[in-house]
C-alpha cells in the first residue's frame, strides 16, 4: 500500500473522529443549557413497564402496583433557577425545566414542585368522545419559604405523561390541562406511540392533566418485561458493538498495510539485486581485471 493510500486512510478516519467529538460537544453544550434539547424521555425502550394505575381496570387490577408520586426542590442560583427533569420514579409523570425558566421572586430561596397521580374519576370527564387513558396528575409549583404559587415562566416548561398500552380505535393521543381539574383544554401534544407518552409546552404548571384518545378503549393484557428484567434500550449496546468491530478492523488493517509495506521493500531490494546481476564486490573485481590487462599491453 502507498503512502498517498494510508495518508487518504488515516484522514478519513481523523474526520470521523471529529465529526464524533462535535456532535457529543453540541449534544453537551445544548443539553446543560436546556433539557429540552435533549432526546425525548423514555426513548428507545422496546419493550414498557407495565403502567401503574391508581383505580386500574378489572384486566389489570391483579399485577397493578400503585403509581409514585414525586416531590422536588427547584434551586436558584442567583436570579437563575436550575434546569431539570424532574420525574416521578416510576417515570409516569415528568416536567422538563429549562435554565431560567423560573423568575425569581422577592425572599425565595426555591420552588417546591409535586406530582401526584389521581384517579379520572375525581376529575372533571373528558370532551365528549373522549377516553382518559390512564391516571390524571396534579402537578403544583409554589415558592418557597411562602408558598405563593408559580404563575408565570420565563421559558415555557414541558409536561411528560406516558399513557398504557391500550388498544385504542383512535390513533393520535393529547394532552389535556384544566386549571381547576373541571374545564378541560386541549395542548398542543406530541404524540411519540413508540414510548407510550405524550407531551406538551405550557404556559403554567399548576393544575391537572390527562392524556386522553378519541373513541374507546379495549383492554388488553398488559405488557412483560424481559426475562431478567431487563427493559431498557438495546442501542447504547448495538453502538459499543459496531465502535468495537470497528476499531478491530481499523487495527487489522493498519498491521496489514505495514506487513505489505514491508513485504514489498524486501521485494524490491531482491529484484534491484536480480536486474543487476553482480554485487557491487564483483563490480570493483571486474574494474581491476580490466586494469590488469591494460597494464600487460604496454
Amino acid at each position: 500500500m502507498t503512502g498517498t493510500a494510508r495518508g487518504r486512510r488515516w484522514a478519513a478516519l481523523g474526520l470521523g473522529l471529529l465529526a464524533v467529538a462535535a456532535y457529543a460537544g453540541g449534544a453537551w453544550l445544548s443539553g446543560s443549557a436546556s433539557p429540552m434539547a435533549r432526546r425525548p424521555l423514555l426513548d428507545g425502550s422496546i419493550i414498557p413497564q407495565p403502567y401503574r394505575w391508581v383505580a386500574p381496570p378489572p384486566a389489570f387490577a391483579d399485577k397493578n402496583k400503585l403509581p409514585d408520586s414525586g416531590e422536588f426542590t427547584v434551586a436558584f442560583n442567583g436570579n437563575r433557577s436550575d434546569a431539570g427533569v424532574f420525574s416521578t420514579n416510576d417515570q409516569q409523570a415528568s416536567v422538563v425545566l429549562s435554565l431560567g425558566a423560573i423568575p425569581g421572586m422577592g425572599g425565595a430561596r426555591s420552588v417546591h414542585l409535586t406530582i401526584d397521580p389521581l384517579d379520572p374519576a375525581t376529575a372533571g370527564p373528558p370532551p365528549h368522545g373522549l377516553t382518559v387513558l390512564g391516571n390524571v396528575y396534579r402537578i403544583e409549583a409554589t415558592y418557597e419559604p411562602g408558598g405563593a404559587p408559580v404563575t408565570r415562566f420565563l421559558k415555557q416548561p414541558l409536561v411528560v405523561l406516558v399513557y398504557p398500552a391500550l388498544v385504542t380505535h383512535g390513533l393520535e393521543r393529547k394532552l389535556l390541562f384544566a386549571p381547576d381539574g373541571q374545564d378541560w383544554t386541549q395542548l398542543r401534544t406530541t404524540d411519540d406511540p413508540s414510548a407510550f407518552q405524550a407531551s406538551a409546552s405550557i404556559d403554567e404548571v399548576t393544575g391537572f392533566y390527562e392524556v386522553v384518545t378519541r373513541g374507546s378503549v379495549t383492554p388488553s393484557a398488559p405488557p412483560t418485561a424481559p426475562a431478567g428484567g431487563g427493559t431498557g434500550s438495546v442501542l447504547p449496546w448495538i453502538v459499543i458493538g459496531v465502535a468495537v468491530v470497528v476499531a478491530a478492523a481499523l487495527v487489522a488493517a493498519r498491521l496489514r498495510s505495514r506487513a505489505q509495506t514491508r513485504e514489498y521493500e524486501s521485494y524490491r531490494r531482491e529484484s534491484v539485486g536480480s536486474a543487476s546481476g553482480r554485487s557491487p564486490g564483483s563490480a570493483r573485481g571486474t574494474s581491476a581485471r580490466r586494469k590488469s590487462r591494460k597494464k600487460r599491453r604496454r
